[in-house]
């Protein structure tokens, strides 16, 4: 099963859905998240529907007419949404599909954090109160997009000359993730040789991530990629690619009767 996430700047035209729907055929991509779509309440309501293959998740932040700076969504074929079983959105900044399989519980959940430490650290609250309620109901976690902020600034934004670096992460979330044994997916892959996921002329930096619950990360990776995507959305993130085992998840799938959508804030 390929999961993959991608910060797209704007999904609003339907040529922007195509290279997407393309591109994650082409890549062989079952699931696709998406951070600063930037749909509205009319957009939303078309988005992907022409598609036979993909269905698509949506959260978007009703106040805001022109949708800048949220978004999140996730675009997965319909043969996996027919088990979800529910979905928690979060005013544009947070989006988690709950999905029931016979034997196994899997919560995907796609954000994009503010850039404003006050706005960020109610959305960090809401998704740490999911991860609390899914892993005592027994489920595997995904958690990924963009957090615009990182985990350790040593190694995730570029070292500046006649400047302190500090080590400590710039927002909580990171330290509740470590303190529940959460995986850094991509600092588990590479190592040493840690690559940005945001570049524009001047700088670069890692503000893009993928966390696992412990048991997937250490019993169904297959691979883990950090590609180049500007032909999806013509972006200046890159898309992290994770690749798993299927077997214990999709064996003896059974769609479940879905539930109402739930609402955090």
């Amino acid at each position: 099963m390929s999961i993959a996430t991608h910060n797209a700047r704007g999904i609003n035209n339907e040529m922007d859905q195509n290279n997407i729907t393309i591109e994650m055929e082409k890549r062989n991509i079952n699931i696709l998240g998406l951070s600063e779509t930037k749909l509205n309440i009319n957009s939303q309501n078309f988005a992907f529907k022409g598609s036979s293959k993909y269905k698509c998740f949506s959260s978007i932040k009703p106040e805001n007419k022109y949708a800048y700076g949220s978004g999140v969504a996730i675009v997965m074929e319909k043969e996996l949404a027919k088990h979800v079983g529910h979905v928690t959105k979060i005013e544009g900044h947070v989006l988690a599909l709950h999905m029931f399989f016979k034997k196994y519980k899997l919560c995907i959940i796609q954000i994009y954090l503010p850039n404003n430490k006050g706005s960020s650290n109610n959305y960090q609250r809401a998704i740490r109160k999911i991860i609390t309620d899914e892993s005592r109901n027994k489920a595997e976690i995904i958690l990924m997009g963009d957090f615009n902020a990182v985990n350790n600034p040593q190694t995730d934004r570029p070292i500046r000359e006649n400047r302190p670096v500090l080590w400590k992460p710039e927002i909580e979330i990171f330290n509740f993730l470590d303190d529940w044994a959460f995986v850094d997916i991509q600092k588990s892959w590479e190592g040493d040789r840690i690559t940005h996921t945001w570049h524009n002329n001047r700088t670069s930096s890692r503000i893009d991530y993928m966390w696992l619950s412990a048991d997937i990360a250490s019993r169904s990776v297959h691979s883990f990629e950090n590609k180049k995507a500007k032909e999806i959305a013509n972006s200046d993130h890159i898309l992290l690619n994770l690749k798993l085992y299927s077997k214990e998840i999709l064996n003896n799938r059974r769609p479940v009767r879905k539930e109402k959508g739930k609402k955090l804030l």
